[in-house]
């Protein structure tokens, strides 16, 4: 088992994960992401921004990237 991190970046808001979850993979780490960003995106609710992007960064053991999620709303010309 490996423990990964599940970091949130809010435009100028961050949440560092410094606990993180034992999870078998890789693969089970982005299933985590996704179901966290699942959730994460009814809890915006309204409050998306455009230009202000969301994103969720999973990272190993090491502080190594394995993924990111990005959820952004962006003005149509």
């Amino acid at each position: 088992m490996t423990r990964y991190f599940f970091h949130v970046h809010d435009g100028p808001h961050e949440h560092i994960d410094k606990m993180g979850e034992e999870l078998p993979d890789r693969r089970a780490a982005l299933n985590e992401a996704t179901r966290y960003t699942g959730e994460a995106i009814r809890d915006i609710d309204g409050k998306l921004q455009p230009d202000v992007d969301w994103s969720l960064d999973v990272t190993d053991y090491e502080g190594q990237p394995v993924y990111r999620i990005v959820v952004s709303a962006k003005v149509a010309c």
